[in-house]
């Protein structure tokens, strides 16, 4: 009986390292239930089934400064991202229902600006134009920067 158990003891060993290993490959190419948390201002590639419940931001930045871009709703801002000085840049936001939104823009060593209020359905897409000077806007004010709404 004494030669048993070490046999015993050894196979035991082996069923439990194996079960380790495929529970750990398992894990490691499954995916996390709910998405990365951190993704919410990403301009990263989203699958087409999800633009449905989203809205798409086109920014082109003429200023020479990088803007710092922050979406406005009723009680709530959050923080796009960044588009560089001189360029363009793309952001995706979760939109439920219909919304009024402006957007607020932070230029670096700069004055910013901030843009009227528009309503917003999901699935849609404006578009944030930030000049290099102030110019007269849609509602008669100077201002740096103007949103568009898209189809």
């Amino acid at each position: 009986m004494t030669s048993f158990a070490p046999r015993h003891r050894l196979a035991l060993a082996v069923v439990l390292c194996s079960a380790v290993i495929v529970s750990t490959a398992c894990a490691s190419t499954g995916r996390a239930i709910g998405g990365d948390p951190f993704q919410g201002g990403s301009s990263s590639p989203r699958r087409s089934n999800d633009s449905a419940g989203e809205l798409r931001i086109q920014v082109r930045n003429s200023n020479f400064n990088e803007a710092t871009i922050y979406a406005i709703r009723l009680g709530s801002r959050r923080r796009l991202g960044r588009v560089q000085g001189a360029s363009d840049g793309e952001f995706r936001m979760r939109l439920v229902n219909s919304d009024q939104i402006q957007f607020e823009v932070d230029l670096l060593a700069s004055q910013g600006c901030l843009t009227r209020r528009v309503v917003v359905d999901p699935g849609q897409t404006v578009r944030l134009v930030i000049d290099s000077s102030s110019r007269p806007r849609s509602n008669g004010l100077n201002s740096l920067c103007e949103v568009q709404r898209g189809r």
